[in-house]
């Protein structure tokens, strides 16, 4: 998906990823008075280069770094991601290498790829190639880079100082990202269609799980959180899939996360086994009033924190006197949980550029709980949906083919 001109979301490749850099490097070096830019946080470094690594995802420990200035960036990794980074960014992005990672080849039998051996010795090079550069700003995302030890790695003369600039820049995505995020969206919106055809009695959370977790590996993209949970099950926030079969009322809530190419998608959508009754329709149907109340205000010139009262009091006027919520929505991007919050504090303006989930969720003790969940992004031409599937209580208005 593209935005087109009048910023609808259609199909189609996105085939420059060196421009998109260059506007992201652009727009973080007009925020902030810096030469160059060190960023330790794996999300940041995917932001900047490009090229987000699998083995980051796998584990917390893991260490990789960008050091770019607006002309260019150098991604340092380690020397199993080599091939994988190289596939992804060509050669638009330098890639500086640490650990041993042995491939072997006819000519040269067996060697290590490592240019380094330890990740600071990678840092320590690739800061003294930037050295000239007389200001360098540590992004503060998180701790590693704030803990980092530059003893020995910067020339006397240099500043340092920590910098927001990424969360910052990151708050407005650019076209080539709102395509990533609306293709991340469409695998979600199909899996959920796809869902919906499978609601029945006897099925069982798992059954759905696994399915969407098909789809979504199908169609590229890497299935995240995927929170089926049904009956008394379905008050449980973020929890996993189990094999309990549905029951005839159940409520069935699904509140699912999937990624493409490092963009997330979040979504979610509450249907029932068999027929809904009377207190069901009336709750979930509050709850898709507050929806229409974000949808309404987010047309306009407004604030994170109008956003959320608008549509808090739409649900209290719609049935649920009591309705209260920490917040009912937030940014999304290249992690789950971007700037801003939707939230009763959060007195920011919405800009376009922003791509935002909105949600009212209801948990209720002894009973269960329903949801719904959807991604619009801010246009200057008015909102934009990125998710766009059925929204009704009912299991069988989604059946369709999901192939």
């Amino acid at each position: 998906m593209i935005i087109g001109e009048k910023g609808q979301v259609g199909e189609g490749p996105i085939k420059d990823w060196s421009g998109l850099r260059s506007k992201i490097l652009d727009r973080l070096f007009a925020e902030d008075s810096f030469d160059v830019l060190l960023s330790l946080d794996p999300d940041n470094c995917r932001y900047i280069s490009g090229y987000r690594s699998m083995m980051a995802d796998m584990s917390p420990h893991y260490r990789v770094g960008v050091v770019a200035s607006r002309d260019r960036v150098v991604l340092v990794t380690s020397a199993g991601d080599l091939a994988a980074a190289r596939e992804v960014l060509g050669s638009t992005c330098d890639i500086v290498t640490y650990g041993e990672f042995y491939l072997w080849s006819e000519q040269e039998g067996m060697r290590s790829v490592g240019a380094h051996a330890e990740f600071d010795a990678a840092l320590r090079s690739v800061l003294a190639d930037f050295a000239p550069a007389p200001r360098l700003a540590i992004d503060s995302t998180g701790t590693k880079a704030l803990a980092l030890n530059l003893d020995g790695m910067l020339r006397p003369g240099q500043v340092i100082a920590p910098t927001d600039a990424v969360p910052r820049a990151r708050r407005l995505k650019f076209p080539e990202e709102i395509h990533l995020l609306g293709q991340a969206a469409a695998m979600l919106d199909a899996g959920l269609t796809l869902a919906r055809g499978l609601v029945r009695e006897g099925a069982t959370e798992l059954d759905i799980s696994g399915e969407i977790a098909r789809l979504v590996s199908s169609r590229g993209g890497v299935a995240r959180s995927l929170a089926i949970t049904s009956g008394l099950r379905s008050g449980n926030v973020d929890a996993f899939a189990t094999p309990r079969a549905f029951e005839q009322g159940d409520l069935v809530r699904m509140d699912l996360s999937a990624s493409y190419h490092g963009y997330w998608a979040d979504m979610a959508r509450t249907v029932v086994v068999g027929e809904s009754d009377q207190e069901q329709e009336m709750l979930f149907g509050a709850l898709l009033e507050g929806l229409d109340a974000g949808r309404e205000v987010l047309r306009g010139q407004v604030t994170a924190s109008a956003v959320f009262q608008a549509m808090m009091a739409r649900v209290r006027d719609s049935g649920i006197a009591d309705y209260q919520r920490h917040h009912c929505g937030h940014g999304i991007g290249v992690t789950i949980n971007e700037y801003p919050l939707i939230g009763p504090n959060s007195h920011v303006p919405i800009e376009p550029g922003m791509v935002l989930c909105i949600e009212t969720p209801l948990y209720r003790e002894g009973w269960g709980g329903m949801m719904a969940e959807d991604m619009v992004a801010v246009t200057i031409e008015g909102l934009l949906p990125l998710s766009a599937g059925p929204l009704d209580l009912h299991a069988t208005s989604g059946m369709a083919e999901c192939q």
